[in-house]
């Protein structure tokens, strides 16, 4: 008689499970217990998203079913091979204010839309900003926008952080009133009809022949003869400059010499 044995053995399979964090760090992770490098055929194994704080788990993908795609944890029953793919998004502020720079009320309105409390990472939004009437918008602040894009009072970028968002208005303020004493110019730097409200300007005051620059008189502060000056603007602006015929003084220092 001739006696055979037949031998046979469970299959074996591989989990592979892959992490994408949509954010910066702390991010996510995905324990799996328990971890090993192969399953036999109708083994558990149980799969659970880590997600920190300020973070959401966005799922699961790859070879699950439509049902187990958003369970946390997820337990697997190995009847073949699975790649899997764990999803994480961090979850962030906006806040929106207003500022407005120069007297007489509100400068303007904004808003942000969609409007929500949180915003997903890669989420898009939109700012807009109206200025009222006798004002302008100057800028966003508060963001990751380039300094062209945060002059546009309509702008949409992606949300990638936390954000306190101000859009900035300010009154348009006249061109500054100049008076002369004496002979001379003045020339404005830069040379607008209009301001707004906190921009620099920048005075030079140019004598003419045979005369000298003195000094400002006016609504300016700090160093009243330094030329060129720069003056910040607000409100009604008033400047006079005074060129005297004079030569200014000058002085000659001469060593004192001490003999013993």
């Amino acid at each position: 008689d001739e006696i055979v044995t037949a031998t046979f053995s469970l299959n074996e399979y591989t989990l592979n499970v892959d992490v994408v964090n949509n954010g910066a760090a702390p991010q996510g992770t995905v324990s799996i217990s328990p971890e090993q490098d192969v399953y036999l055929h109708d083994e558990e194994v149980t799969l659970t998203a880590n997600v920190p704080a300020g973070w959401e788990f966005m799922g699961w993908s790859g070879d699950v079913s439509p049902a187990e795609e958003n369970l946390n944890p997820l337990t697997l029953t190995m009847v073949a091979d699975r790649d899997i793919t764990a999803t994480f998004t961090s979850i962030h502020e906006v806040t929106l204010d207003i500022v407005s720079r120069g007297d007489g009320g509100v400068g303007g309105s904004a808003t942000i839309t969609p409007e929500q409390t949180t915003y997903e990472y890669g989420d898009e939004i939109t700012l807009s900003a109206t200025p009222t009437s006798g004002w302008a918008f100057k800028q966003w602040e508060g963001t990751d926008l380039t300094p062209a894009q945060a002059e546009l009072p309509l702008v949409t970028f992606e949300v990638t952080a936390d954000m306190d968002i101000t859009a900035v208005f300010a009154k348009y303020v006249p061109r500054p009133g100049v008076t002369i004493e004496g002979s001379g110019t003045v020339e404005f730097d830069p040379d607008e009809i209009v301001y707004l409200w906190g921009d620099t300007l920048v005075l030079t005051a140019v004598p003419d022949t045979n005369w000298y620059f003195s000094h400002w008189e006016g609504d300016i502060t700090g160093n009243i003869s330094a030329n060129p000056k720069g003056i910040t603007l607000s409100g009604s602006n008033n400047v006079k400059a005074v060129f005297t015929d004079t030569p200014p003084t000058r002085y000659n220092y001469l060593p004192v010499i001490q003999s013993n």
